[in-house]
């Protein structure tokens, strides 16, 4: 798990978790962390076939998402 950082007195919750696997690769969240490198390492090695980008997102997290978030249809 990556540190818990405040943004404007709240607690954030980051997590390795809200990845998106789609076909021959994974967007793996990244949090500027030093467990970025350890969650990559083992979502490498639970899709050895894929390969797994890391993708910046501390700023969406402030917002109470995450990539799994933005990939999903919008509200109707």
């Amino acid at each position: 798990m990556p540190a818990r950082p405040e943004y404007r007195g709240r607690r954030l919750s980051p997590s390795y978790l809200d990845f998106y696997v789609a076909v021959g690769g994974v967007l793996l969240p990244a949090f500027g962390d030093p467990a970025d490198e350890e969650a990559r390492d083992i979502v490498a090695r639970l899709f050895p076939r894929h390969t797994v980008t890391r993708v910046p997102t501390l700023e969406r997290t402030k917002a109470d998402g995450n990539i799994h978030c933005m990939t999903q249809q919008p509200a109707c």
